[in-house]
């Protein structure tokens, strides 16, 4: 002590040098994260600079209480059991330590708690509660030293006794019926059923008698079917469970088809298709030419046998689509077939130059389309050919398609000029002259784009520009989509990564499309994300009034504001005695009507009840109150 000179203070990797004067020595350190877990250590210094031995002490910095937790709920009742669930609390959580659930009868004193350790999905299943019984649940964030605060409290009541007796009292092909005894308590039944083969899903139904037939099942399957008894606010018992498999049914046959086309004309065509008596009473023919945009079709009812058809008043050289359908003699559809097939025009001249052979291009990619198709007269256009290779190159490609059909060349070279061929072929493969086009491929897509709101009203788009394909980039074009008709389209310049989005509306959903425009005017292929804008605080709510007055117990009912009404998140109502400033909260969440009940109140005394609308983020807009008395003890 007496060759002391100064002190070292090391912390959070940290030395301060403390002089050693006064009798009693001090640091303060700040800057400290909260409900951190450290080590602070102390050295004393000699006028020498020679060091002592540390002296060390292990604490956590400024420990608070971690805010309550979120969305508590009881996922599942039993007749003795509580299923409780519940997300980490949304203040304060690096202060969060563990969870603390206790539980009492509503109606009684003793309780009993536990403590539950931190995971990604808290959970606690509570065993040994009496059946029909209502309980209280309190919920509770704990911090270091147990510290907690807005403790979370909600009632549920456990369900009835299991069903007894549970029996099936009658098979058939396609239902069973199943019958039990009540146990005390309950209200009403769920019955649940489901086929082995479903691996799980079940359908279910509620039901106040002590027996149900379930209607509409397989023949020949097993099945499992679910009762349990509901109490009060239709708390579940537990399981009781039945198995049975239905008898199998006479198989019928679906038809099958095997539709073609037999014979063509230049206005006709003539379609075949196996007959099947049973099960099928009658067929329908439908026909349409075969465009991108259907054209309304005609239909026939056909009887000719042996399943023959022949459909008149065709145009020349086109492609048509085809169907036949059966029907029983309820006028249900069996099957249906469809084929397509191409009316023959019978001429002995080549088509003619497609002037109607339309082309895009976007990034990489060049795509062919033939629009002609559907004049009156036809074009005897059987199939398009398009051949392809850069303007300084010598290597050809080609590829052919039906006229109704698209060419996507892919994998192309960015930001390059290309000689596309293309000629025309008849179903007889006579071959029009040669067209030749130019086209341009697109820039290169945009890379690691991400939106980040700044306000309700703004977000931030930020990008990377492509690794390839950059070169004739002229423009960055951002489209931004909140729904059909609210869009907005902005443009950037080439060598901007960022921008910045205004008049958009708070707490929506919108979509951001971005690509980049070349000097041609072809764009790379578009990328987008997906984002929220920044929460706005939700109007205050309206048409408060207290709906029912008790004694012990007030019923409030609203209507969600009118105001900002999307950034609703839930509802916050709190109520005290009037004259007093201590006051309890409940959380409510949304409905088309809300309401909410409040119980356990004194009789006979005035109490302010305040209901606020809440946002996501707790962003809470203004409150709207009403005064009442609760009525008379009886």
């Amino acid at each position: 002590e007496d060759c002391a000179s100064q002190y070292m203070v090391e912390a959070q990797n940290n030395e301060y040098m403390v002089n050693a004067t006064g009798d009693k020595l001090q640091y303060i350190l700040s800057n400290l994260t909260l409900c951190r877990h450290q080590i602070f250590s102390i050295r004393s210094v000699s006028s020498q600079g020679a060091l002592s031995k540390p002296a060390s002490v292990y604490t956590t910095s400024g420990a608070w209480a971690p805010g309550e937790v979120t969305e508590p709920k009881v996922t599942q009742t039993g007749s003795h059991s509580l299923h409780l669930e519940w997300k980490r609390p949304l203040e304060l959580f690096g202060c969060l330590v563990m969870y603390s659930v206790c539980w009492k009868e509503t109606n009684g004193t003793d309780s009993a708690c536990a403590e539950q350790k931190l995971e990604p999905y808290p959970k606690r299943t509570l065993y040994g509660l009496k059946s029909c019984t209502e309980y209280t649940i309190t919920l509770a964030a704990l911090g270091v030293g147990k510290l907690h605060d807005n403790d979370t409290t909600l009632t549920q009541f456990t369900g009835p006794e299991p069903v007894t007796a549970l029996k099936v009292d009658n098979v058939d092909t396609r239902s069973v019926t199943v019958s039990w005894e009540s146990p005390s308590c309950a209200q009403q039944f769920s019955v649940c059923w489901g086929a082995w083969q479903d691996k799980g899903g079940h359908s279910c139904t509620s039901v106040t008698n002590t027996s149900h037939t379930v209607p509409g099942l397989e023949p020949g399957n097993n099945y499992t079917i679910i009762v349990a008894a509901l109490g009060l606010n239709e708390a579940q018992s537990d399981l009781n469970i039945v198995t049975v498999q239905l008898p199998p049914e006479l198989s019928v046959t679906t038809p099958k088809l095997n539709l073609k086309a037999v014979n063509a004309t230049k206005d006709s065509l003539t379609v075949s298709w196996d007959v099947t008596s049973n099960p099928a009473s009658r067929f329908q023919v439908c026909w349409g030419l075969k465009l991108s945009g259907e054209f309304p079709q005609d239909c026939s009812n056909a009887t000719e046998l042996p399943g023959e058809h022949v459909i008149k008043g065709l145009s020349p050289c086109q492609w048509y689509t085809v169907s036949v359908e059966a029907l029983n003699e309820k006028s249900d559809p069996l099957v249906i077939e469809k084929i397509i097939y191409f009316t023959d025009g019978g001429n002995s001249e080549p088509p003619g130059v497609s002037e109607n052979l339309i082309f895009g291009s976007q990034s990489d990619e060049i795509g062919a389309l033939l629009r002609e198709r559907g004049e009156p007269n036809g074009t005897c256009v059987y199939s398009f050919t398009v051949c392809w290779k850069k303007i300084d190159g010598l290597e050809e490609d080609c590829r052919v398609k039906l006229a109704y059909q698209h060419i996507i060349i892919k994998d192309l070279e960015h930001c390059t000029n290309y000689t596309v061929t293309t000629y025309t072929s008849s179903i007889e493969g006579l071959k029009s002259t040669n067209k030749t086009w130019y086209q341009s491929t697109g820039p290169g897509k945009i890379e690691n784009l991400t939106l980040t709101p700044l306000g309700p009203d703004s977000i931030a788009v930020k990008w990377e520009p492509p690794t390839q394909g950059w070169s004739c980039g002229k423009l960055v074009n951002i489209l931004v989509q909140m729904n059909r008709e609210n869009k907005q389209n902005v443009t950037a310049l080439l060598n901007q990564t960022e921008h910045i989005v205004y008049n958009l509306e708070s707490c929506t959903i919108l979509f951001v499309f971005i690509r980049v425009i070349s000097e041609e005017g072809v764009s790379s292929k578009p990328i987008w994300r997906e984002a929220y804008t920044a929460a706005n605080a939700p109007g205050q709510v309206e048409d408060l009034k207290v709906f029912e007055t008790k004694s012990h117990g007030l019923h409030v009912k609203w209507s969600p504001p009118s105001e900002n009404k999307q950034c609703l998140f839930k509802y916050s109502v709190c109520w005290r005695e009037a004259g007093k400033t201590q006051q309890r909260c409940e959380k409510q969440g949304l409905g088309l009507y809300p309401e909410h009940s409040i119980y356990r109140l004194h009789s006979c005394t005035e109490y302010i009840v305040t209901v606020a609308s809440m946002g996501s983020s707790k962003v809470i807009g203004n409150t709207t109150g009403v005064t009442v008395f609760t009525g008379k003890s009886v």
